[in-house]
């Protein structure tokens, strides 16, 4: 008989129907993978692993998911991406261990209805489908914590039903049909990350201001031209995404965001940064790039946490010596702009990992660029990488 692998066992590990077939020890199986086999149904020897915890039956071609599926009472991961299971009978028994399912990339318009019996089910992946709104089927699994809705059609609307997902807290809508964020967003207050990424929202609606556990907002590529007040007093935000809008200002009021660690920022129109930025003493990263900044403010010296400042293409002609008052940053890039000088005070930022200045019009004379040099070479020889080519 063809022996199984034993590290493959070891591990509790096994790959492959055969193997599933010719296993003379399932009880110490516990993830079994069945990706790629070109199955169209849920085989046999499935049941036989008494004791699985893990079983992928994603990339296959199956269209029926049999209720016996519930007599595998140690199961808790169950990944059916990748198969053909719209329109099809999908038959999920009572089951009370299952938490996490995987059904992105079925077509799916409508989730299967005994999907509500899955009541354990702490996280539903059902990215890359057809759906066009929330699933009201959704009001029945009342312990889902991760929604992920990402590469669908959805519109949310008025009438969207997110009195189904209000015990969510991470709920991610990246890439849909979404032109508008509706006041009833305002019902899921465990909410913790939000993302509207990629899609055609014009506005932020200020309900999401009444979202008192929401530490991450995702609004990266949309069509957004400014923030309401009521974000910037969210009292836990820890990161905010607003890459790739067609935002010109920040408001004086940036100074409430009290929690806040990570801001992206570019890829904007930003022409001038408030003073009151210096308040934020949470602040680690900063990502300004591709702005329409031609200063910046005394007052970012003043974040004393930061790590990450990226200025990088944007109208900078002088630079920014505030900068060297930054005693924790380790990733300055500055590429791009209108600078004349770099100072060799970027020796004295003895965290500095990564200093990027190129496409800048540095003009120097013979002792001024020999100092340049210098500069360089001390900062590689630290370890720092640079784009200049300078190096030695």
């Amino acid at each position: 008989m063809f022996a199984q692998p034993r590290q493959a066992l070891s591990k509790g590990y096994l790959k492959g129907l055969e193997q599933a077939k010719l296993c003379t020890q399932p009880d110490t199986v516990t993830t079994l993978d069945l990706s790629e086999e070109n199955l169209q149904k849920v085989p046999k020897e499935v049941l036989r692993f008494k004791n699985l915890r893990s079983l992928n039956l994603s990339q296959n071609r199956i269209r029926k998911v049999p209720a016996r599926l519930n007599r595998l009472d140690s199961l808790t991961r169950l990944n059916l991406a990748q198969n053909d299971l719209a329109g099809h009978k999908i038959r999920f028994g009572k089951n009370h261990t299952l938490t996490h399912i995987f059904l992105q990339d079925n077509k799916l318009s409508s989730l299967p209805h005994s999907l509500k019996k899955l009541r354990q089910l702490q996280e539903i992946n059902l990215n890359r489908n057809n759906l066009t709104d929330i699933p009201i089927t959704l009001k029945h699994l009342k312990k889902v914590k991760t929604l992920n809705l990402n590469h669908n059609r959805i519109e949310l609307t008025d009438n969207s039903p997110f009195a189904a997902i209000q015990q969510v807290q991470t709920l991610n809508l990246i890439a849909n049909s979404i032109k508008q964020i509706p006041e009833q967003i305002a019902q899921l207050q465990e909410l913790t990350s939000v993302s509207f990424a990629a899609n055609q929202i014009e506005a932020i609606n200020p309900a999401i201001g009444t979202l008192p556990k929401l530490q991450s907002l995702g609004l990266y590529k949309n069509k957004i031209r400014e923030i309401p007040e009521e974000i910037y007093t969210l009292p836990t935000l820890r990161e905010l995404d607003i890459y790739y809008n067609e935002i010109y200002e920040l408001s004086p009021s940036i100074a409430k965001m009290q929690s806040i660690e990570v801001l992206y920022l570019s890829h904007n129109k930003i022409i001038e940064i408030p003073k009151e930025i210096g308040e934020l003493t949470q602040l680690k990263k900063l990502y300004l790039h591709h702005n329409a900044l031609s200063d910046v403010p005394d007052e970012l010296s003043k974040l004393q946490q930061l790590q990450v400042l990226h200025l990088n293409n944007n109208y900078l002609y002088d630079f920014p010596t505030q900068i060297l008052d930054l005693p924790l940053l380790e990733d300055l890039n500055i590429a791009n702009n209108q600078l004349r000088k770099v100072p060799y005070a970027i020796t004295t930022l003895h965290e500095l990992q990564f200093f990027f200045f190129n496409g800048n019009p540095i003009e120097v004379n013979a002792a001024e660029l020999a100092e340049l040099q210098q500069m360089i070479n001390t900062l590689v020889n630290r370890g720092v990488r640079t784009d200049s080519i300078l190096v030695d």
